[in-house]
Parts: C-alpha cells; structure tokens; sequence
C-alpha cells in the first residue's frame, strides 16, 4: 500500500512543499485507509508501543478491526464509529444521507466490510455494506 497525500492532515504543508517536511503534518485524516492496515502485537508488552509524540501505538480505530498499528509515525487517536461518515464524534441523519449518496455512486467511502483476511476495505460496495452501515447505525454506532 502506497501513501497518498489524501492519507495525511496536510503532507506538503502550508507552503504547498512537500520537500520542505518542517511545516509538513504527517497525522492521519479520520477516514484514512491506513488506520488499523499496519501488524498486531507480536509479543507481550509491544502493544505498550508509542508513536513519535508518545501516544499510545495500539489504539482500536474506526472499523473495529481489532488492534493493529497505524500506518505511519502518528497514531490516530480518533476511534470512530464506522456509521460516523463525517467523523464529527456522533451518529445523525447527516451521515445516513452521506453514506447513502456514497454507497449509490459506489464510492470507497461507503465501503466498510473486509473481505476477512485482510484488515482492509474488501475493495467492494455491495448489500453487506449497507446491512453493516445500518445495523451499527440503528445501535447508535
């Protein structure tokens, strides 16, 4: 899996310049594909593990896949319910109608099942999507 600038809060900074990591923001944006994609704890005490500002290397992230690493230097601290589209910390109507244009259109976005053998979006929008969204969006997550 390559990054893309799209994984990042702001990769190439306020001036526009990636090359220029200084002003660059390396944290992962809330819907970001490489939350959770990273290894599990492989030996007792790893999962004790911490990103560069300290925090904690373990965190449950946004689909419940289970405690994996973050792709990347910073740990995203979000753990999103997968029916909170919008990542604004609640469940509305707003992200109903959002998953719902997204899953019309086929759009990543309304992707949340996995395929089961990887940590990963199954590259897919079908009914298991949207059965997924609305059972967790009925359960208020």
């Amino acid at each position: 899996m390559i990054p893309f600038q799209s994984d990042f809060v702001d990769a190439d900074g306020l001036d526009d310049n990636p090359s220029t990591w200084a002003d660059n923001d390396y944290q992962l944006k809330p819907r970001s594909r490489l939350i959770d994609a990273g290894h599990l704890p492989t030996f007792p005490g790893e999962e004790l593990g911490v990103d560069l500002w300290g925090n904690a290397r373990f965190i449950e992230g946004i689909l419940g896949r289970g405690l994996r690493t973050d792709l990347g230097c910073y740990e995203s601290q979000l753990t999103l319910c997968p029916t909170d589209i919008d990542a604004d910390q609640g469940v509305t109507i707003d992200d109903l109608l959002d998953f719902l244009a997204a899953f019309e259109l086929g759009q990543p976005l309304a992707d949340l099942t996995t395929n089961g053998s990887t940590p990963f979006p199954d590259g897919g929008v079908t009914v298991d999507d949207l059965l997924f969204f609305l059972t967790h969006f009925e359960a208020g997550c």
